[in-house]
């Protein structure tokens, strides 16, 4: 007989698992830039970087990362095609569009071909971290910009 009530262990007794996260990006600075910003959280880690999308394919198919930032203008293969190819070749991982274009046609040719958020170059860390952690907890994220806009094309 047990003389104590048998209780659930505290929070902070579970195992706690970095989220990795994997850049792609033909910019150095941005990639540089997100990995210092992504750096700054606890519950966030680097998986590694690519300046390609082909690099990215290939790495994720490897060694996959839970969350691929994507950019869409890419050298070779662009955003679009890559996020389609990784959503078919590697389905555990969750694409959020990390790009400066606001064209709502590419905004939802990315959802079509998988892609879980859209955010813009321009969002602060805090919004970028909480894509992040949005997508990963399985819900999906777009940038409150992207959102107004496609709230406008639905009541136009």
């Amino acid at each position: 007989m047990i003389p104590y009530p048998v209780k659930e262990p505290p929070l902070t007794w579970k195992f706690h698992c970095m989220i990795k996260v994997f850049i792609c990006d033909d910019h150095k600075l941005v990639i540089e830039g997100m990995e210092l910003i992504l750096s700054e959280s606890s519950e966030i880690s680097i998986a590694g970087f690519s300046l390609t999308g082909e690099e990215a394919v290939v790495r994720m198919k490897s060694n996959p990362a839970d969350i691929i930032l994507l950019d869409i203008n890419l050298p070779g293969k662009n955003g679009i095609e890559i996020c389609k190819q990784l959503s078919a070749e590697a389905p555990a991982v969750k694409v959020i569009a990390l790009t400066m274009i606001r064209d709502l046609s590419l905004v939802k040719l990315m959802l079509k071909n998988g892609a879980r958020g859209y955010i813009l170059k321009n969002a602060g860390k805090e919004e970028v971290i909480h894509a992040i952690l949005s997508v990963h907890a399985g819900n999906r994220y777009l940038d409150s910009e992207i959102n107004e806009m496609i709230l406008n094309d639905m009541t136009e």
